[in-house]
């Protein structure tokens, strides 16, 4: 890994491909359906740590991807007007950011602040006004990004969506090294910067557990979150890994208030993983989950890497997990699709977690009860709001 923040430009690591991937399968989806929301038919992307905009090696960054999205929607034949704030406080840096996006900036499609996210944050929601707002967050390190700075985000009472990139490998070793208690100084530093990053120190918990990963260490800042922000929203987290190597690299933690955004999300983890593989020349290069780099412990492999049989089997198994959990509730099918949607969050399309429903159904092992009807020849047909009991 690149240690420093001037060489992390040099080129983008696969990781990183990834992670612009993601975005870009998602917001192609998504302004459309953030715009139908607006009251003055904007959508606003706010990038909180933007760089350069582009790579050393002329590879686009993040900035580059949505000036050329902005451009994308302007030609619809219903034009979105995407208004793009991008935020860095590095002055080289940014003087690059400047010269990589200028022509957006002309256009006056783009607005390039530097400073940094926690100084730019209320300039940025009085530019947003009651627009829908997503907003990228994908500090260089953990405490450049602490809890407390983008709270803003969550608290905006107009359509807000974040995607936060969480460095869980360096907070674990930083919790590691808290509890392995070697040079004083260093610990209550590491301490004072977990306290910033999680907003509290819930982060302990972990310390006092026989073990834990970086997945734990996703999840406590998630449980977090939820203790802090009251107001309904969905936090679903994805692991993003390197594509050619085994150790995991981020956590992507979303936050959406809808549904609909959760399940885009979902099927742009799942179009990213299928293309990686798709495209490969080996596919050992792609045996993402080999080996969980904390821990040492073999897991399972992804289940991209899996039989249609097997996947199948999994998802079924997962419903009937759903079922032994609320033996005598009546889902609605769209609820019960979302339901272990959110439990395998990213590993298949919508349609799979549909199709593994009407299985079961069709298996006899879920009754349909309300908006459903059987065939002549015996066939149950149901629709999103048909009502279901597991048998």
């Amino acid at each position: 890994m690149r240690k420093t923040e001037d060489g992390f430009w040099e080129r983008p690591e696969d990781w990183s491909k990834r992670k612009h991937l993601i975005l870009r399968y998602y917001l192609k989806s998504a302004v459309g359906k953030l715009r139908s929301v607006s009251p003055d038919r904007r959508v606003v992307i706010l990038d909180g740590f933007a760089g350069r905009g582009e790579y050393k090696d002329g590879s686009p960054g993040s900035p580059v991807h949505m000036g050329n999205l902005a451009w994308d929607c302007a030609q619809w034949r219903d034009p979105l007007h995407l208004r793009i704030i991008n935020v860095e406080p590095n002055p080289s840096t940014y003087t690059a950011l400047q010269a990589h996006t200028q022509a957006w900036v002309d256009e006056g499609v783009m607005l390039n602040l530097n400073t940094t996210f926690r100084k730019a944050l209320p300039l940025a929601l009085t530019d947003s006004g009651f627009s829908p707002l997503y907003a990228i967050l994908d500090p260089f390190r953990p405490k450049d990004l602490l809890f407390e700075d983008y709270l803003p985000l969550l608290r905006r009472s107009a359509v807000t969506e974040t995607f936060v990139v969480l460095h869980t490998p360096r907070i674990y070793r930083m919790i590691r090294a808290v509890e392995a208690g070697e040079q004083q100084e260093h610990v209550m530093a590491s301490v004072s910067t977990l306290n910033s990053v999680f907003g509290g120190s819930r982060w302990r918990e972990l310390i006092e557990r026989e073990a834990f990963t970086s997945a734990d260490v996703a999840a406590c800042y998630r449980d977090e979150l939820a203790a802090r922000y009251s107001q309904a929203h969905y936090s679903m987290i994805h692991p993003v890994m390197a594509r050619y190597e085994v150790n995991l690299k981020y956590h992507i933690l979303f936050i959406s208030r809808h549904k609909d955004g959760v399940k885009l999300m979902n099927d742009a983890f799942c179009r990213e993983a299928h293309d990686a593989y798709s495209t490969s020349n080996n596919n050992n290069q792609l045996s993402l989950f080999d080996q969980d780099a904390e821990t040492s412990v073999e897991v399972k492999g992804p289940t991209i890497e899996q039989s249609v049989f097997q996947r199948n089997a999994l998802l079924e198994a997962e419903l009937e997990s759903i079922g032994c959990e609320t033996p005598l509730k009546e889902w609605v099918r769209e609820e019960l699709a979302f339901e272990i949607l959110t439990r395998r969050f990213g590993e298949f399309y919508q349609t799979d977690y549909r199709q593994a429903i009407d299985r079961l159904v069709h298996q006899g092992r879920l009754h349909p009860m309300k908006n459903a009807r059987r065939t002549k020849a015996g066939k149950w047909i149901t629709n999103e709001r048909s009502t279901m009991s597991f048998v």
